[in-house]
């Protein structure tokens, strides 16, 4: 069984037993846990070479929002490996896109208040891959009138991610890029609090503190220039 990515982990810790994401209150705001999805799947995709971020060409943002100084544009470089079809939906989005597409483009077709079609989409794709892999089950639909297939990835893992977590972050001197990569994204959607206690989570915000402005972690570096470009709306 192959180890599962950033962003599949991420997935795991932000969907519950019955499919649907953790419960809103223990979330402040419910909109970064997609904008989360969106910055570590876009980042995995540059990494592993699938998109180039291209500083030449800035996107056409929506009415009202401001540009930004560093505003670029995704492009696709290279056709989608089978083992990243849990993005697909992200990758052919930029792929089907007229104009020059930038992160925050993205973010706010995902994150939509008229229509969940293109978030309903990486929902599924990221389930689906994870059932394939072991990682998840598939939930039966419920209702006649709701066809919508749900994953609720296993317990055993999730468990296995928080305590990998919780070991680095609060027992060890070191952090690993990836574990605080996740542990980021965590706490900026604030999705963390579902999982430590009050005095956990104190320790945790305090040391992850002391780790995440080290320039040894480029994974992190590329979270962060990601989520940088979408702080503003969110």
């Amino acid at each position: 069984m192959k180890n599962p990515s950033l962003t599949q982990e991420y997935f795991m810790c932000v969907v519950n037993e019955k499919g649907r994401t953790v419960p809103s209150a223990l979330v402040v705001n419910h909109s970064t846990i997609t904008v989360c999805l969106i910055v570590s799947g876009v980042s995995e995709l540059l990494k592993n070479e699938y998109l180039t971020l291209d500083q030449t060409q800035a996107p056409t943002l929506p009415t009202g929002l401001k540009q930004l100084a560093d505003a670029a544009s995704l492009t696709i470089n290279k056709p989608l490996g089978e083992d990243f079809a849990y993005l697909k939906p992200i990758y052919d989005f930029i792929a089907d896109s007229k104009e020059p597409v930038g992160i925050k483009n993205i973010a706010l077709a995902f994150y939509s208040e008229y229509s969940t079609k293109h978030l309903d989409k990486l929902l599924s794709a990221m389930g689906e891959f994870l059932m394939k892999t072991g990682y998840a089950d598939e939930l039966p639909a419920q209702g006649f009138l709701n066809k919508k297939i749900r994953y609720a990835p296993k317990v055993e893992f999730v468990d296995s991610i928080i305590h990998k977590i919780r070991t680095e972050f609060l027992n060890n001197d070191s952090v690993s890029e990836e574990v605080l990569s996740l542990a980021a994204l965590l706490d900026k959607s604030t999705v963390i609090n579902a999982y430590f206690d009050k005095k956990e989570s104190d320790a945790f915000k305090e040391r992850i503190k002391e780790v995440r402005n080290s320039t040894k972690y480029t994974l992190l570096k590329d979270v962060k220039r990601i989520n940088d470009l979408l702080d503003g709306p969110f």
